[in-house]
């Protein structure tokens, strides 16, 4: 029962796709930006196809003494999946940017862009969580997974790419990844849940 109320609960106070359609006018009309981002948001939770048994999906997440959000934590058997999205579009693919003396460590291209301030801004994101879990007695035990989804991103006859700990991939390999393999129970599934809703609360 929890599990199903939070999931309400998040839905209907952060994700601004739920909602009447008697204030979708007023909303596109007062700030262009924020059906912009809603929309970027639906997309986003439809993408992942990630809300399924066994999984808590909490968004939209406040961070201590950071202006910045997560836009969505899924809690699941697998353990925690701290999930970025960006729309970026262009070739994923790697670069080691120094002299072929020293080239120094790999960073995340997509086409042009150069994705090095958004893998980090996952891994900040990845730190708050390991933050929240780190005085509990099995929170060390907990897998924490930084994930950067990119839907827009063309990848040829590239597999997923791995900087550091952050995995970077399509939605569908993004939500392969949150099922495997099992590193907690139902119960514990909840508890680490319950925690990080309270930890973090909405932002």
């Amino acid at each position: 029962m929890w599990r199903m109320a939070d999931a309400k609960e998040s839905n209907q106070a952060t994700d601004p796709a739920v909602g009447s359609a008697t204030h979708a006018g007023t909303a596109r009309r007062s700030s262009p930006g924020w059906v912009r981002r809603s929309g970027r948001d639906r997309r986003e939770r439809t993408r992942l196809e990630i809300v399924g048994d066994g999984v808590v999906v909490l968004q939209h997440r406040r961070l201590p003494d950071w202006k910045a959000r997560i836009r969505l934590i899924a809690v699941s058997p697998a353990g925690v999946s701290v999930v970025h999205t960006e729309n970026y579009k262009g070739l994923a693919h790697t670069r080691r940017p120094g002299p072929i003396s020293d080239l120094g460590p790999e960073e995340l291209h997509v086409g042009r862009r150069n994705c090095a301030d958004t893998v980090a801004n996952v891994c900040r994101q990845v730190d708050a969580v390991r933050a929240a879990l780190r005085n509990t007695p099995w929170g060390s035990e907990v897998p924490v997974h930084a994930m950067l989804c990119l839907p827009r991103a063309e990848w040829g006859f590239a597999s997923a790419i791995e900087i550091g700990e952050v995995r970077v991939g399509w939605p569908r390999l993004v939500a392969s990844r949150m099922q495997t393999p099992v590193a907690m129970d139902s119960r514990t599934v909840e508890k680490v849940s319950r925690l990080l809703a309270d930890s973090l609360p909405i932002a």
